[in-house]
């Protein structure tokens, strides 16, 4: 029987990997304009890489406004000024694409990353700006790819001052294989410890 159904454990062994090729998908992207802000429109594990840069932002201090939408349309306090960027990692998540239409319909200025779908078919037919990732993983698993390309976008349009051979220097600093020992002793003990707090039977 096959316990890793998914190929995660590959997919944690590829993951440095992911900084590069995602600095590598946005490197054309330059979205032109004054932004007040940035709204980064995704769900689930497609908007993670917001949620990690907003930490990026506080641990900086950077004076870059974002805002993260997980819901249909965009915010009632968009603006002209704002770069709406959509995240979905399969391209078919129903609550970005809508805020993808919705920014157009308002001639917002818009990037969008993604892995295929039909946010990459609307992204091509309106030649909108696109980070195109490699597809096949999990959202979450994606991390890494849409991290970069976001951190990537932002530079581009000159929102963060960022040293991005930081990024592109996890392939090398970070080292999956190491860490593996640990990760399985973690599992074995809580397997133990699952075993031996389960109720005994009469």
């Amino acid at each position: 029987m096959k316990i890793d159904k998914s190929n995660m454990r590959q997919a944690i062994l590829d993951f440095p990997k992911q900084f590069r090729i995602g600095l590598k998908a946005a490197e054309n992207i330059q979205a032109i304009g004054n932004f007040d802000g940035v709204i980064v429109c995704g769900m689930g594990g497609s908007a993670l890489p917001a949620g990690i840069l907003n930490m990026w932002i506080e641990a900086k201090r950077s004076g870059m406004s974002l805002d993260i939408h997980s819901d249909y349309g965009l915010p009632r306090f968009v603006k002209d000024a704002h770069l709406i960027i959509c995240i979905s990692y399969s391209g078919n998540t129903e609550e970005t694409i809508s805020a993808f239409e919705e920014a157009r319909r308002k001639n917002l200025k818009i990037a969008a990353i993604s892995s295929g779908g039909k946010l990459t078919e609307l992204c091509k037919l309106h030649k909108i700006p696109l980070a195109l990732i490699p597809s096949g993983l999990q959202p979450r698993m994606a991390l890494g790819f849409q991290f970069a390309a976001l951190m990537k976008i932002l530079a581009n349009c000159g929102l963060i001052n960022a040293d991005l051979k930081d990024i592109h220097n996890l392939e090398n600093s970070l080292n999956p294989v190491n860490s593996e020992y640990r990760r399985k002793k973690i599992a074995k003990n809580l397997k133990t410890k699952s075993r031996l707090s389960m109720p005994q039977a009469d």
